[in-house]
């Protein structure tokens, strides 16, 4: 991650606990594990309060220890009946994970909006590392990137689901 810090990654289940490794959190073995596909999660702001509450398809027995995130990582989901980490993200690099799986659809489209915000990141960061005659494909992809941005915090998200 420190070799290329604006190359936006997603990673889900295990990706998530990589990222979390990488990032030197610390992951732990579950008394019983999150399994099933109606999981309820809660997504957190940048202080850590929870707002909306998706539902997912889970099944692992690790998780990512919250209190070990330092260097501008945060937790972002959370398990709402264990209380377990679900997901973290940087605060300034286009970085984040979940440990749920949000290609299984438990909501069944609650958890789109992951895949649309990482897509969008991604279209920034190429559009970045083009030659300058490309400067309105940049600023486009950059005005869908912020866009995105906008939709990673609950409030955001309730307008986009309303």
């Amino acid at each position: 991650m420190s070799v290329r810090p604006t190359l936006p990654i997603f990673g889900i289940c295990m990706g998530h606990q990589l990222m979390g490794l990488a990032a030197g959190a610390d992951v732990y073995k579950m008394t019983y594990g999150n399994r099933g596909h109606n999981q309820p999660v809660l997504c957190l702001d940048a202080n850590g309060q929870s707002g909306l509450c998706y539902v997912t398809s889970q099944n692992h027995g690790f998780a990512l220890d919250d209190a070990s995130f330092t260097g501008g990582w945060m937790p972002w989901f959370r398990n709402a009946n264990a209380q377990s980490n679900e997901g973290l993200r940087h605060r300034a690099r286009p970085w984040r994970s979940v440990q749920f799986h949000p290609e299984a659809k438990g909501g069944p489209e609650d958890t789109d909006w992951l895949f649309e915000a990482f897509v969008a990141d991604v279209r920034a960061y190429a559009a970045s590392t083009v030659a300058p005659s490309k400067a309105a494909t940049m600023a486009a992809a950059q005005k869908t990137a912020a866009a995105a941005q906008a939709t990673m915090t609950p409030a955001a998200a309730t307008a986009t689901n309303a």
